[in-house]
């Protein structure tokens, strides 16, 4: 865990709808949680009060594979993505991506879901 200023710069509002921008709290300070072997992060990001009002995690599932050249390599086989923003009302506003395999050369495919939920993801 560490704390982390540059989220702040990033977009941590990345994929908040328009609608929801003024009923979202905005996080001032960050922590960062990674786990680089299992291809996977966490962000919390905190309001004034140090209350959580922003969350984001990301991992990739992988298997290994065998090219035509008889080397081995790494094949994504899942992803998930989750950010959260806390509303003012106290309930959360989810964004869940999920993907699966590329195929070749063809692009992860994936697909979002918005939901309103009472409490953080975890």
């Amino acid at each position: 865990m560490y704390s982390d200023s540059s989220m702040m710069n990033s977009a941590w509002d990345e994929y908040l709808p328009a609608e929801y921008r003024d009923h979202a709290m905005i996080p001032i300070s960050f922590e960062r949680f990674e786990e680089p072997g299992a291809r996977a992060f966490k962000y919390l990001g905190y309001d004034g009060s140090m209350q959580c009002c922003f969350y984001r995690h990301q991992f990739t599932l992988t298997r290994a594979i065998m090219d035509e050249d008889e080397s081995f390599g790494e094949e994504e086989t899942y992803f998930e993505e989750v950010r959260a923003w806390r509303l003012r009302s106290g309930f959360w506003l989810c964004r869940t991506t999920i993907g699966g395999p590329a195929g070749g050369c063809r692009r992860r495919l994936s697909r979002s879901v918005y939901e309103i939920v009472p409490e953080r993801p975890r």
